[in-house]
């Protein structure tokens, strides 16, 4: 297992917050503390964890990019990395070893992709980033998302809170 210093994973937060796309009213040092809680218990837990789904017979693995990944790398490729636990898919131009040793590649290959799906989706609450970020997607009503989405969602909105103490500040802004 790797992990990273909590310091250092809030610092990374801090440092690396101002290249999160912009979400009115959300502060993204704080939405990047709380995703790295709900990952990876803000750097406890950094990984490689596999993901069955992305690996031969899983789900992802009749992606063709997938397949040459997997080629590549093995089950190195059907795993996620990092304080924020981005898929190694979804890190293009990284290698496992670099997403398990280089906190700032690491973050950088996280927020890239976060700032892809900000653009795709919309997100507009807390619970809208959680929702793309776990479920892949933003789920508008009247659509309810799975329970495990759901509780993925919650927790992101209490470190959210959580956050602001981490931190030393007294309000959100």
């Amino acid at each position: 297992m790797i992990s990273w210093p909590r310091d250092a994973v809030l610092a990374a937060c801090r440092n690396y917050a101002p290249l999160v796309t912009p979400i009115a009213g959300i502060d993204t040092t704080l939405l990047l503390a709380a995703m790295a809680a709900n990952e990876s218990t803000v750097g406890v837990d950094c990984g490689p964890r596999y993901e069955q789904n992305w690996d031969w017979g899983g789900t992802y693995s009749k992606n063709p990019k997938q397949q040459s990944l997997l080629n590549l790398y093995g089950r190195a490729a059907a795993m996620s990395y990092g304080p924020l636990q981005i898929m190694f898919y979804n890190a293009p131009g990284c290698t496992p070893e670099e997403l398990n040793t280089n906190l700032s590649m690491v973050m950088r290959a996280s927020i890239e992709y976060l700032n892809n799906q900000i653009r795709e989706f919309d997100p507009k609450t807390v619970t809208d980033v959680g929702q793309m970020w776990n479920g892949g997607h933003v789920v508008r009503p009247p659509a309810v998302p799975s329970l495990r989405v759901q509780n993925y969602c919650k927790e992101l909105n209490e470190n959210y809170t959580a956050a602001t103490t981490w931190f030393g500040l007294v309000t959100v802004g």
